[in-house]
């Protein structure tokens, strides 16, 4: 039997509000990112990759101030 048909026997199976659930999973996969965001998805993974870009810790709202300050 296929991945496809046990996936299939599976979702028979499941009770409607299971289903719902499933459907908001599944459709976040259907979602393709327009061109800037994969830019930025690129860039971030350069990033990791070579150790480059600012890093930050500290508070969510220490973060948020710096930014605002344009720093």
């Amino acid at each position: 039997m296929s991945d496809r048909e046990q996936a299939l026997n599976i979702i028979r199976a499941m009770p409607e509000y299971k289903i719902t659930a499933l459907l908001t999973f599944l459709r976040a996969f259907e979602e393709v990112p327009n061109a800037e965001t994969v830019a930025a998805t690129e860039e971030t993974d350069e990033m990791i990759r070579t150790g480059g870009g600012q890093h930050f810790t500290g508070a969510t709202e220490d973060f948020f101030a710096m930014l605002d300050a344009g720093e």
